[in-house]
């Protein structure tokens, strides 16, 4: 509990470098004590994005953090992967740990995920002292960017994943029971800058082209898409920005929206209704409307290969008194990709807790043991069963 508390304490926001980079060298040393492996971390490229101005920018983003351990023996490789990464800047008013009471401990990123992230190496500190140890090689990738997409780390994900044959993530459980993610939905991220014509309101209003209402439109048409009956799909309009005199016709404004959805198809249907809504903004007089971004996450549901691996997970959690259910989530994360790029996937085995991406986030103090018990038993699993796949 003390080092997750001194975890906690460390600012490691996805925008805060010198603060993602720092909870790195703190798991490296803790590593070091304490797990035989290599360690070294990676330099990821900027981040490319639009500005709320309507510019090209490029955001910095910590190094990744890598683990690795190779065996000679090894029958099968796992790929572990979590983020040293929070939704919490450094302006941010919550930046302190609070323990509410022996079980209950609240504070930035005590769940999400630097919780999951102490279970995802004490199991493995536990697995590399038994005799098992050389039938696993494994890697683990803590990577800077997970709650803004992964778009930096995305690469390194994709490289890794060629190499291994199925990948656990320590992302928290879906409820405080320990609930674990079956599917997930997609997820992309977009910005659309409009630009019209500045005239003045009072004498030339009719020549002009006003971004804002251009914008407005735009925006009215997507939020629409909420509501239809025979979709699931999410959008959320998170941020806008438009700003002239009074007496002026404004000609930029700039929106940024997020799109969840549960498959490939609506994926699809969604890009081709976006763009029509564009094209739409375009054909107004004297608008000019241009999309950014894309879909950073597919939809990840339950693949045959993932629902053998969950069957393994059962079977060891029987070994612990320990019930394991399934259930679908709107929530994204590495897994998503992980899973696309060919790997069966658990992603939800870090700890219980509730109230995540919140100044009220806690966890469950007793999922830490519990869930390090069940990680490293499904290790071990994995490493006496030569053929994972028809043993399970």
């Amino acid at each position: 509990v003390e080092t997750l508390i001194a975890w906690s304490k460390i600012n490691s926001g996805s925008s805060n470098v010198s603060g993602v980079n720092k909870m790195a060298d703190a798991i490296c040393q803790y590593v070091k004590a304490r797990i035989g492996c290599k360690i070294k971390t990676v330099a990821m490229l900027k981040v490319q994005d639009i500005s709320l101005t309507g510019n090209p920018i490029s955001k910095p983003v910590g190094d990744a953090l890598i683990l690795e351990k190779h065996s000679q023996t090894a029958h099968i490789k796992i790929l572990l992967c979590g983020h040293l990464d929070t939704v919490f800047d450094k302006e941010h008013e919550f930046q302190h740990p609070t323990k509410i009471d022996e079980d209950t401990l609240q504070g930035p990123g005590v769940t999400d995920m630097k919780g999951g992230i102490l279970v995802m190496l004490s199991a493995l500190e536990i697995f590399e002292k038994t005799p098992l140890a050389k039938n696993i090689a494994w890697k683990v990738i803590l990577t800077p960017d997970e709650e803004i997409g992964s778009l930096a780390s995305r690469e390194l994900l994709e490289t890794s994943a060629k190499d291994y044959d199925l990948a656990l993530v320590y992302e928290p459980s879906v409820t405080t029971d320990g609930v674990f993610a079956k599917a997930r939905n997609g997820s992309g991220n977009f910005t659309v800058v409009v630009h019209g014509k500045s005239v003045h309101a009072g004498r030339e209003f009719h020549k002009g082209g006003n971004a804002i209402t251009a914008a407005s439109q735009a925006i009215t048409q997507l939020n629409a898409i909420n509501y239809l009956d025979d979709k699931q799909i999410t959008i959320n309009i998170a941020q806008i920005q438009a700003a002239t005199a009074l007496n002026i016709v404004p000609d930029k404004a700039v929106f940024k929206f997020n799109v969840r959805f549960r498959n490939d198809e609506e994926s699809l249907w969604l890009q081709q209704h976006i763009d029509e809504i564009i094209s739409n903004i375009n054909a107004l007089p004297n608008i000019s409307a241009s999309l950014h971004g894309g879909f950073t996450r597919p939809a990840k549901p339950l693949t045959p290969n993932t629902e053998k691996l969950f069957e393994c997970l059962k079977t060891v959690a029987k070994q612990l008194n320990l019930d394991i259910k399934l259930q679908d989530t709107g929530g994204c994360c590495d897994g998503n990709n992980l899973q696309a790029y060919g790997l069966p996937t658990i992603d939800t085995l870090g700890v219980r807790g509730a109230n995540i991406h919140s100044n009220k986030e806690y966890i469950i103090l007793p999922s830490l043991i519990e869930r390090t018990k069940l990680s490293a038993v499904l290790l071990l699993y994995l490493a006496n069963n030569k053929n994972m796949f028809n043993s399970c």
